[in-house]
């Protein structure tokens, strides 16, 4: 074996690059001491001669320097410096493996005699190469410290807010989806196109959703919802499209189980169609819920003692308008859930909704048809547009009545979006929306809350 030939052991590399960036931070000017005179023996007219000052690199080795100057800025050697100093200069960039030997103890880098033999032209490029890669290396890190440097940090998105602070519903992730609506036999989970045998040759239709775990024969609550008006978009970018394969409050409020889930039309019965704005035929509207609603519990298992109506914006004010319009309707109710908007209060301090019998002395004869029924009631934190009445406008219109409030719950939810989907996401207002609801169903039916809709043979059957 030839032990004469050893190369650059691996940590010789990381030592290069600690001896080059000592170098590259050491290898400083000397600085000349300016003369000056003692106030003490300046007498004026006597010269003063200083000692001559003199800086010497005789004594250097290689890239070891035995003066402290680069340092202290005094002509010091290095072993008489109070603190431990080791001064490389610029020779480690041109120094060949002959010349590390002479690295002296001081330095504090270990370095190994036999590299003093090794004179071939191979191991000076080799050396030489690891030193030029030293230095490149720092320069490298020199230019992304200063692109660091010179880079903005990046920015997370802004979350979108409104003027007021509250966010917009973008900023969250929904974990539901209402199933779209598609034509066929109603099932367990499946939302599906229906309509009445008198509306069989319009296009007056209304969506039927049997939970996910519906069983026939078993009683289901039910929850009727009302679509807000349609054609709408607001500044925020909600939609609202006025149909009945587009609402959400009922699904988000069961989450797709346990309850038989309809959305009901309004009925233009001109033309046969469903109104997308207002109220199309009130009596029309009226008739056709109290039959949708009869046909459910008698064909699905719908529980007539458990039926809910709810809506969103149009439909908030339908719950009363529609669900609370004579005492035939009314009787069906076991519940009640206002979503943006309510029954009476104008939608601003100079203005009436427009459509007959939107007036508060009209809406206070539906409102005395709801007896002490439960109702919740939400709304977005901010108005649906500027000047427009929110939340609080609604508690001191029912205040004003009168009448007690303790079968009302309110809810803000602390969005700026006028839209129904905020049922679809895990907010804490969707979570006290169905501790209501379950509340409900916990607690006995008053006198005014029983319905008489549907067979009564159907009380008889289990409740799923």
């Amino acid at each position: 074996m030839n032990t004469d030939h050893v190369g650059i052991r691996p940590f010789l590399a990381g030592d290069l690059f600690c001896a080059s960036l000592l170098a590259s931070i050491a290898n400083l000017p000397g600085q000349a001491s300016v003369p000056g005179s003692s106030p003490a023996s300046a007498n004026k007219g006597e010269i003063v001669q200083l000692s001559e000052f003199t800086v010497s690199a005789d004594r250097d080795v290689g890239y070891s320097t035995t003066n402290a100057i680069g340092v202290t800025r005094t002509n010091t050697p290095i072993i008489d410096t109070p603190q431990a100093v080791n001064v490389i200069n610029r020779n480690i960039f041109f120094a060949g493996p002959e010349r590390l030997i002479k690295l002296r103890a001081a330095s504090g880098f270990l370095m190994f005699p036999r590299l003093a033999r090794r004179k071939t032209a191979a191991h000076r490029g080799r050396f030489r190469r690891l030193a030029w890669l030293a230095a490149a290396g720092l320069l490298a890190l020199a230019a992304l410290s200063l692109r660091a440097q010179s880079s903005p940090p990046p920015v997370a998105p802004p979350r979108p807010v409104s003027s007021l602070g509250y966010p917009d519903i973008s900023a969250y992730t929904p974990d539901l989806e209402p199933p779209r609506m598609s034509t066929g036999e109603p099932g367990a989970g499946r939302r599906t196109r229906a309509t009445l045998p008198a509306f069989r040759h319009t296009d007056v239709y209304y969506s039927l959703y049997l939970p996910a775990d519906w069983k026939p024969g078993a009683l289901h609550p039910v929850i009727v919802e009302y679509a807000g008006n349609g054609d709408y978009r607001s500044r925020y970018g909600d939609v609202c499209t006025g149909r009945v394969e587009d609402c959400s409050l009922g699904y988000g409020l069961s989450g797709g189980r346990g309850c038989i889930w309809i959305c009901l039309p309004f009925v233009d019965a001109a033309s046969g169609t469903n109104a997308i704005r207002w109220w199309g035929n009130i009596e029309a509207t009226v008739d056709f819920c109290r039959e949708a609603v009869r046909t459910v519990c008698a064909e699905f298992g719908g529980d007539a003692s458990a039926v809910f109506l709810c809506g969103f914006s149009r439909g908030a004010i339908a719950c009363n308008h529609i669900g609370l319009h004579n005492d035939a309707i009314a009787q069906l109710w076991r519940g009640f859930f206002a979503a943006s908007h309510y029954d009476g209060p104008k939608p601003a301090p100079d203005r009436e909704w427009p459509y007959p019998g939107s007036d508060r002395a009209a809406a206070r004869v539906r409102l005395d048809r709801l007896g002490r029924r439960p109702v919740f009631v939400s709304h977005e934190a901010y108005g649906v547009e500027p000047e427009t009445y929110t939340i609080v406008d609604t508690i001191n219109y029912l205040a004003g009545t009168g009448r007690p409030l303790d079968n009302f719950r309110f809810q803000v939810v602390p969005l700026r979006n006028h839209t129904d989907r905020w049922v679809l996401y895990d907010l804490p207002a969707r979570r006290n929306l169905r501790r209501w609801f379950q509340d409900v169903l916990a607690s006995p039916a008053g006198h005014d809350g029983r319905s008489t809709a549907g067979d009564p043979a159907s009380r008889e059957r289990p409740r799923n």
